[in-house]
């Protein structure tokens, strides 16, 4: 089967340092995911960090910094950071943080933002 892709975007709101989204993710197998940001995290030299939990509050990928989430060398599949997890059609959640609220850090002023791509293979 081919594998599909879904995306969650994230960006921080002005005069906040996190943002959390919860979302379900269809019954299936998710070998890879991978984040993009708006480069933000060059541009101010801050901190980023991204978590994921599932629905029972459990870490799954601890909060760490972006750049552990981001593509390495290899191939499409390969270059992305392992998951190897079972669904089930549970709901999950990201948490996306920084050490304080870039949108007042000058001269940058822009919001942090990330989208988030799970790569999955439904089943039955």
């Amino acid at each position: 089967m081919e594998p599909k892709q879904y995306t969650v975007d994230l960006t921080i709101p002005e005069n906040q340092s996190s943002i959390s989204k919860e979302f379900i993710l269809e019954k299936g197998f998710v070998p890879r995911v991978v984040a993009y940001t708006n480069g933000i995290e060059n541009a101010t030299k801050e901190m980023l960090q991204l978590a994921l939990y599932d629905n029972n509050g459990v870490e799954i990928i601890p909060a760490v910094n972006i750049k552990n989430w981001e593509q390495k060398s290899g191939s499409y599949m390969e270059s992305m950071k392992p998951l190897g997890i079972e669904t089930q059609g549970r709901q999950y959640k990201l948490v996306f943080t920084t050490d304080r609220n870039l949108a007042q850090v000058p001269p940058i002023a822009i919001l942090p933002k990330v989208q988030v791509v799970f790569i999955y293979s439904k089943t039955n």
